[in-house]
């Protein structure tokens, strides 16, 4: 009977704590096997301010899941919306609001959809304020309306005096049409704002009455953005090669402009950019002002200009881009716009071709040896010798690497006198020469400038390896002259590295008796 009794009682003690044991770790775990994420939109600016994600577990249950980054400044109501994002729609389901505080929502949707059926449902997600569909706090499209996020672009738009009056952003989606958001910072919402895309940069294209594509508009008195799904053709910001967009008030303001403008797809700029000073070889005039070339994504050029001195155009002057370096000029490959009369103000001009019609590219300009020609003429054909400033663009330019030379002089008649050259690398590896001096120069009276051999002047055995300039009285007043040198004294090339590497000094020869006259050394 006792052994009996105790078996009993074992059985009971381990029942009891089989049942105690289940009770404390229910069975199965409600840990997901299954999840899909979506990032949330913070619609005023277009950043990611959360996600949302779709879960199922071992039991079958159905989560969706929302989490902000921020705590709820008041209570958020959750809303799925039929179809994509339209600020039209209709809501089609309320999911557990977000409290006050708190950053998260979970609503169990097992008992109106599977997971799959979730996966591929036509709608999108709102966190709204106080029950007012347009009081977005943030936004996601769900379902077969996914987002690409890796291909979303963001444009700055600008007002005439470029400032930033807001933002658009162009979302693709995994299949399906791409989403345009507006966004502007503290709009006037007494006025409506048309907003569209037209062909053209914002530089240069104009408004016509049929636009590329139109966008919705922002309502007056109504939140700040705007959302437009594009044509299925335009399924990636790349796939707008050549737009911009523009936003105007309405009604119209007298004597205002446009409100803002962008660039966008195509004609978006990458980043790229090279910038050169302009120069007036052979004045005294001192020019100082830049060039820029940036390159577009479809490959167009985006040109600018700046004149930053005292010595500013005086006219409308031509500006053209020559095929070849400033000294050797060249034809002219494409024009370039013109100046403005004495300003320092940025001037853009949109370069897509050349003169004959074929397309001119970034990469091409940087990797070629071409100049830029402000002509003083306006007539943009005029290529002579008559100019207000040159620069050397692509591989003309230089590329910082240079020796400068101070020379002695070493005849008695220019006692005093100073001269100093500089021999700068061009990009593509070739000499240009830079020369500055006082006014020893006499009438009537020429002097070359040579390169020779070893470091000792007075070494009548050492040979000559290149001509560098030839001086006359032309060039006593102003004391300046640039050269190019290509050739050695045999008519052979030679760059930047073999004259190093050849040459030991300079002379300078007065050519009426081959008496040399100053020296230096190449260093």
């Amino acid at each position: 009977m006792n052994y009996i009794k105790s078996t009993l009682l074992l059985l009971i003690f381990t029942i009891g704590f089989i049942s105690c044991d289940n009770e404390e770790n229910p069975i199965p775990s409600n840990q997901p096997i299954v999840s899909k994420s979506y990032k949330m939109i913070q619609p005023e600016e277009f950043t990611y301010n959360g996600t949302v994600n779709l879960e199922e577990d071992e039991d079958g249950k159905i989560i969706l899941r929302v989490t902000l980054d921020q705590a709820a400044s008041e209570e958020y109501q959750v809303q799925l919306y039929n179809g994509s994002i339209d600020l039209s729609a209709t809501s089609i389901e309320t999911l557990t609001p977000i409290a006050e505080g708190e950053t998260e929502s979970i609503t169990d949707l097992s008992e109106k959809y599977t997971y799959q059926e979730l996966t591929q449902i036509n709608a999108h997600l709102r966190v709204i304020k106080k029950e007012n569909d347009l009081n977005i706090e943030s936004i996601t499209e769900l379902g077969t309306n996914e987002f690409d996020y890796d291909g979303e672009k963001t444009y700055e738009i600008t007002n005439a005096s470029g400032e930033v009056v807001g933002y658009s952003t162009f979302i693709p989606r995994t299949d399906g049409p791409m989403l345009v958001g507006v966004n502007l910072v503290n709009p006037d919402n007494q006025y409506e704002y048309v907003i569209d895309l037209y062909e053209g940069t914002k530089n240069s294209g104009v408004k016509t009455d049929n636009p590329f594509i139109e966008l919705a508009n922002i309502p007056m008195f109504s939140d700040n953005n705007s959302y437009t799904n594009l044509p299925e053709e335009y399924s990636t910001p790349a796939s707008i090669e050549d737009a911009f967009l523009l936003i105007e008030k309405k009604p119209i303001v007298q004597g205002e402009g446009y409100y803002g403008k962008a660039d966008v797809g195509g004609n978006e700029l990458t980043g790229e950019v090279m910038m050169y000073d302009f120069a007036k070889p052979g004045s005294e005039d001192f020019i100082n002002g830049w060039v820029k070339f940036e390159e577009r994504v479809n490959g167009n050029v985006l040109f600018s200009h700046q004149m930053t001195g005292d010595s500013k155009p005086y006219s409308s002057f031509v500006i053209n881009l020559n095929d070849d370096n400033y000294f050797e000029q060249g034809v002219i490959l494409a024009h370039l716009g013109k100046t403005k009369v004495d300003t320092d103000e940025v001037i853009y001009f949109d370069l897509r071709e050349r003169k004959d019609g074929t397309p001119i590219t970034y990469n091409e300009i940087i990797s070629s040896e071409y100049s830029v020609r402000m002509n003083k003429d306006s007539d943009p054909e005029y290529n002579g010798t008559e100019y207000f400033a040159l620069s050397d663009v692509g591989t003309s330019a230089l590329n910082g690497t240079h020796t400068i030379s101070v020379f002695n002089f070493n005849h008695i008649d220019y006692s005093g006198e100073e001269f100093t050259i500089e021999m700068h690398e061009r990009i593509n590896g070739m000499a240009f020469f830079k020369s500055s001096y006082s006014e020893f120069l006499e009438e009537s009276e020429s002097y070359r400038i040579y390169l020779y051999e070893g470091t000792d002047y007075t070494d009548e055995s050492a040979a000559q390896v290149a001509l560098v300039g030839i001086l006359d009285e032309r060039y006593n007043d102003p004391t300046y002259e640039e050269d190019i040198i290509n050739v050695d004294v045999n008519g052979d090339s030679i760059n930047y590295d073999q004259l190093l590497e050849r040459a030991g000094h300079y002379r300078l020869i007065r050519q009426s008796d081959e008496e040399v006259i100053a020296n230096g050394l190449l260093k």
